[in-house]
């Protein structure tokens, strides 16, 4: 890294406030952030941030908001965390810079007061996961004919903190950061944002460290897939996806990393076994670290059946283990990975379970695809990354 006694003497003060578990914008900001090593780096985050923040290592000084060992209410936890933030002395100096790692309105409210008070700060806001409408289903944005759908209290609530943080940050971050064209795109066009201000900035993978990660040689699984149970997440398709697969391979074996709800939990138990899977498909759970990496280098194909993502960091993870990749065609992939993964028409269950059984069925097609995938994802080495945006804080024009 630059060396310079100006950088060194920039502080990042960081709201990481509204972390109850691991997201990929929450694995992007830890990620970066231990790389960054020539700031005074100061994190505004409740105890769990700050246990799972010094777990990776990050190097900083904290100030603690809320120490609940879990969520149980979220909207209160989220009030006290917000009075908390606010109610902590700092003193923001002119060219400190002010970065809030999400769009929830504990970690951007108090950053625009901060601003309010020094002008001279520069605000950096993160916006990774855009709810288009408040009326349809967003999970299921590049359906056609999406139906109006009733939205839950808390996705009212979502929408409007979203769109009040779009409404601040318009006005007041001097640089927001998306994750592709396309919500871009969204900004600027649909909430009126100046093109200049927008930054598409990557998400991306630990690569050295995936590389020298040595599995035992063993392929435990056909395929692996990770994530949220959540429909957003296509994990309903998935079940009948791999049921259709065990109707072609009765033997093949899928490995599902992740964890959601109990409601969603216990339907994706009721789906295996309504569809005779008990013996097909293994749910670990949620797993991080080596655990999961070491698991998804113990299968032979990635799956990905979302309706709906903003990067998909798990695709990357998978490719930078040498593993093909099998998803749904969102829009969004195509400036990311282009073809370098299969894609199928959305929703198409038949054309995924195909796809997958090709792979299956050709071992030289899915160890070419995946040494081609595992060279591609280099470009998104967290290395890589962290050289580009530490631009956006030694550049004092924005």
């Amino acid at each position: 890294m630059v060396n310079a006694k100006r950088e060194r003497r920039k502080r990042i003060f960081c709201l990481f406030n509204s972390f109850i578990n691991i997201s990929g914008g929450d694995q992007r900001f830890i990620e970066i952030f231990k790389r960054m090593n020539n700031f005074s780096k100061f994190i505004i985050t409740p105890l769990i941030g700050k246990e799972i923040c010094e777990r990776n290592k990050v190097r900083a000084t904290f100030f603690i908001t809320t120490r609940e060992p879990r969520v149980t209410n979220v909207i209160l936890t989220y009030f006290l965390r917000i009075m908390r933030v606010l109610s902590i002395n700092l003193e923001i100096r002119e060219n400190d810079i002010i970065y809030s790692t999400s769009d929830f309105l504990l970690d951007t409210f108090p950053a625009f007061i901060w601003k309010l008070q020094n002008k001279n700060a520069k605000w950096i806001v993160c916006i990774f996961l855009i709810v288009p409408s408040l009326f349809r289903d967003y999970s299921k944005s590049y359906v056609k004919n999406n139906s109006f759908s009733l939205p839950s209290f808390g996705r009212i609530l979502y929408f409007l903190s979203q769109r009040l943080t779009m409404f601040l940050g318009k006005r007041w971050a001097d640089k927001t950061l998306v994750l592709n064209n396309i919500d871009k795109k969204f900004l600027v066009d649909n909430i009126g944002f100046a093109e200049s201000l927008v930054r598409v900035v990557n998400g991306g993978v630990d690569y050295k460290h995936i590389q020298s990660l040595k599995a035992n040689g063993k392929i435990s699984y056909d395929a692996v897939f990770l994530g949220r149970f959540h429909p957003q997440k296509g994990i309903f398709d998935l079940i009948k996806i791999w049921r259709l697969v065990c109707d072609k391979k009765p033997d093949a074996k899928l490995c599902i990393i992740g964890s959601g709800s109990s409601l969603f939990l216990e339907k994706v138990r009721n789906l295996v076994k309504k569809n005779n899977l008990l013996s097909n498909v293994e749910l670990v759970g949620l797993k991080l670290g080596d655990e999961k990496l070491l698991l998804l280098k113990s299968s032979r194909l990635f799956l990905c059946p979302s309706y709906y993502e903003s990067f998909a960091i798990v695709i990357a993870e998978a490719m930078a283990c040498g593993l093909p990749v099998v998803a749904y065609n969102l829009p969004i992939y195509e400036g990311i990975y282009g073809k370098n993964i299969v894609r199928v028409q959305l929703g198409n269950i038949h054309q995924f379970a195909d796809a997958v059984i090709t792979f299956l069925d050709d071992n030289n097609l899915r160890k070419t695809f995946g040494l081609d995938s595992e060279k591609f994802v280099d470009r998104y080495n967290w290395d890589k990354i962290v050289e580009e945006e530490y631009t956006l804080f030694i550049d004092d024009d924005g």
